[in-house]
């Protein structure tokens, strides 16, 4: 996320401010206060026009709150506290003279598509969810399905079980927990929690009457290439990725790394900063990013953790962020000389510089 891209963009009318916060997921007034430091630093004066942009996102809050949406609501939907939004409306309404709006009777103003919401609610979306894409509050939402399921004799929509919304290939599951893989190895090639993975594999297990597969010595069953495992923790690769790789769980990993730096006498590998040791090709990496893919798919990718790809993408945009800034200042100080060269000022800034010398010569000799 570029925030000087975005500012410029904003500036210039080719975004508006409710898209940005939808699509970037950032706090509103920290967004906010970034655009008048933004516009400091240039010297650009906050206009009729600018001064819009900043107060867009306040005077949709205040006429949402007169509806009377819960400061809750509007903190989930512009991505802030509900303290915070509370106390800038209350500073807008000061500074524009306007009356604080107290809470209204929100249900009775607002139609929402009852049939649609109740579908919504059955394929697991939340009412946070909900509220947030019908613009008003979760409890809103919740009063008028109950009051919808009571007119129609429908049972109220429960929420489903995160285990029943997660997808697993189950045929696969089941193999590599029968061969021995942990259920903390499951999760991590699944990218899922490890209770879900063990709540649909005793649910797998039951639909088709087989047997629960035990927790099984699986370092003593699995053959591993210990050679090639052993160069790649003294590259950095965790225990985790490893395990990723190998099928197996980190534990196994571990176990037999170590036994076989036992048996050859060699070092265990210690942890080592990862960051230092992988080479990233960051400009692939934060294009990537910059269109949507998630940290772990990257991680994944570039076999690499999490945290590694999190902190190296913080470095490359702080160096690409010094690196525009320091282009900006010798591109500014060129303008400077080649104005005064085409005013023939140079040639006295010179004279000034010898006279400066003669002078710290002369003091030297002393």
């Amino acid at each position: 996320m570029d925030l000087y891209k975005i500012c410029d963009d904003l500036i210039n009318g080719k975004v508006e401010i409710k898209d940005v916060i939808n699509k970037y997921k950032i706090n509103c007034f920290r967004l906010i206060d970034f655009i008048k430091r933004y516009c400091s630093h240039y010297k650009i004066s906050i206009d009729d026009n600018i001064k819009k942009i900043l107060d867009a996102p306040l005077i949709e809050i205040l006429e949402l709150r007169k509806q009377g949406m819960a400061y809750n609501d509007l903190a989930f939907k512009y991505n802030c506290s509900s303290t915070t939004i509370k106390t800038k409306l209350i500073e807008f309404c000061k500074e524009n003279n306007y009356e604080i709006p107290e809470t209204a009777s929100w249900p009775k103003q607002i139609e929402l598509p009852m049939k649609e919401v109740y579908e919504l609610k059955k394929q697991g979306m939340t009412y946070n969810d909900l509220a947030f894409k019908y613009n008003c509050s979760s409890n809103i939402v919740r009063v008028r399905l109950i009051e919808y399921c009571e007119e129609n004799d429908y049972l109220i929509p429960k929420k489903p079980p995160r285990s029943k919304l997660t997808k697993l290939p189950m045929k696969e599951v089941y193999e590599l927990k029968d061969q021995g893989m942990s259920y903390g190895g499951l999760a991590l090639k699944y990218n899922c929690p490890l209770y879900i993975v063990r709540t649909r594999l005793i649910e797998y297990c039951e639909e088709n009457n087989y047997p629960i597969p035990k927790t099984t010595s699986y370092f003593k069953r699995i053959e591993l290439p210990m050679e090639e495992i052993y160069e790649l923790k003294n590259q950095g690769m965790t225990y985790n990725y490893l395990a990723l790789k190998y099928n197996c769980s980190s534990d196994t990993i571990k176990t037999r790394l170590v036994e076989y730096c036992e048996e050859n006498n060699y070092e265990i590998p210690k942890r080592s900063p990862q960051t230092k040791l992988i080479e990233l090709p960051m400009k692939e990496v934060y294009e990537l990013k910059k269109q949507g893919m998630t940290y772990n798919d990257l991680a994944t990718k570039y076999k690499c953790s999490l945290s590694t790809v999190k902190r190296r993408l913080i470095e490359y945009e702080e160096e690409r962020i010094l690196r525009n800034k320091y282009l900006e200042i010798l591109l500014y100080d060129f303008n400077l000389i080649q104005e005064d060269i085409l005013n023939g000022k140079t040639g006295l800034f010179y004279e000034d510089r010898g006279k400066d010398q003669e002078e710290s010569i002369a003091l030297t000799k002393k």
